[in-house]
């Protein structure tokens, strides 16, 4: 897909840069699941136009899953991450040795930009709650919420409001 970047940036005095376009590569995984695997960022128009996209660069195994509406609500019709129970169990479900797999193909094979390794993590939580039957939407939030310092009472409160915004 080839992209033109329409949003200017603020406060500055080239608010259209002409390396505003970008490519983005996506492998189909079935009919409700495709992967972001590449983007190719900073490009000027005539750079995006006649870039070569090489199979090689929809080989790759790592990318950024993206889900239709419908795999999205099969998903959210999966068990919540609730309690610290639940939290425990994707804990130790990552700490088996196939998810050094996910890493190592991540360290390969990754081509979008991560600095956080926010897709990694994703990745990675997504895959163990769909291992154990948990719908990974929502999972990493609840995880975090169970694991802060807030009263048990308001951790509830927080989780069962947001997966009453998700799921209405």
């Amino acid at each position: 897909m080839k992209l033109e970047s329409l949003d200017s940036i603020p406060l500055t005095t080239n608010p259209f840069p002409e390396d505003r376009f970008k490519i983005s590569i996506y492998k189909k995984e079935n009919e409700k699941e495709m992967r972001l695997v590449n983007e190719i960022t900073h490009l000027t128009k005539e750079e995006m136009t006649n870039y070569n996209i090489e199979d090689t660069q929809f080989k790759n195994n790592f990318g950024m899953s993206i889900y239709s509406a419908s795999r999205m609500k099969e998903l959210l019709k999966l068990k919540k991450v609730v309690n610290k129970k639940d939290v425990n169990k994707i804990d130790n479900e990552l700490n088996k040795s196939k998810y050094l797999k996910l890493v190592e193909d991540y360290k390969k094979q990754n081509q979008l930009l991560d600095p956080y390794a926010s897709i990694l993590t994703a990745t990675l939580i997504n895959t163990a709650c769909l291992n154990l039957g948990y719908s990974p939407i929502g999972a990493r939030f609840s995880m975090n919420i169970i694991n802060s310092n807030k009263k048990p009472e308001e951790k509830q409160k927080i989780i069962n409001e947001f997966y009453k915004r998700v799921n209405p």
